[in-house]
């Protein structure tokens, strides 16, 4: 069973190959607790792309460029799809049933090139900024977005009945993913803590975003859906780094 959840939650978060295995209601109890492993694989990834920045002295742009399109290559932009649809419908201003019409929608509307091109463009400049990779910050900061994407899948309303996320929150053990999910939530936030003042930072503005992601979700669709978790994933990842970007300019720049 443990393989058989690792290659439902991998081939389903990332571009990573994997074998086939049929969707039953067992094989999906615990897609969730595995999904955080997604957030080590991309850690892995990132250091390898770090190391080989630093050993040929590449230059800062070229730096930015990697780990802005990193977490993309390798969950071939997923919960990019989710953020796109999420905006189009936040900035719509529409009741909630037209917002979740337009969530549905395949097509890409004009609020979701822009919030695209804006986030592209604040990675992007953060990561060429500050050209400072922390791999167990960066790791966990990557696993701590997913174990509290999980954990709102566990445990917020839900805004509609169909989707791959209700098929994953009606299969999912829900007591005990739950569970799990808060012990690796302590977890990784103590290690966060003690590895720095920017990881005590990353995991403050991450919980804040979680409540804020509960509120707004609540208000503005009456629930959950995948577009809103991919949604709530790539904020928190940018906010992580806004956080972290801001320490190390304060640290090197003006302590």
């Amino acid at each position: 069973m443990i393989f058989k959840t690792l290659a439902i939650a991998f081939s389903m978060y990332t571009v990573i190959p994997m074998p086939k295995v049929s969707w039953e209601k067992d094989n999906l109890r615990y897609v969730f607790i595995a999904f955080p492993l997604v957030g080590i694989v991309i850690g892995i990834i990132g250091y390898g792309a770090y190391f080989i920045c630093d050993m040929f002295k590449l230059p800062d742009v070229v730096f930015g460029m990697i780990f802005t399109l990193l977490p993309i290559v390798v969950t071939g932009g997923i919960h990019l799809d989710g953020y796109a649809d999420t905006s189009d419908a936040l900035y719509s201003h529409a009741d909630n049933e037209k917002k979740l019409r337009i969530m549905d929608d395949p097509h890409t509307g004009a609020f979701a090139a822009i919030c695209l091109c804006s986030l592209f463009i604040i990675v992007f400049s953060l990561w060429s900024g500050i050209r400072v990779f922390d791999p167990v910050l960066f790791t966990c900061g990557m696993m701590l977005s997913r174990i509290l994407t999980g954990i709102t899948v566990m445990s917020f309303p839900l805004s509609k009945s169909t989707g791959l996320l209700y098929t994953f929150s009606e299969s999912a053990d829900k007591k005990r993913v739950r569970f799990f999910l808060i012990i690796f939530d302590m977890l990784v936030c103590a290690v966060m803590s003690l590895r720095s003042i920017c990881g005590v930072l990353m995991v403050l503005i991450s919980h804040a975003l979680l409540l804020f992601y509960y509120l707004m979700t609540k208000r503005e669709f009456k629930g959950i859906s995948g577009d809103t978790s991919g949604w709530f994933i790539v904020q928190s990842e940018k906010w992580m780094l806004i956080l972290a970007a801001a320490y190390y300019f304060i640290a090197n720049k003006i302590l």
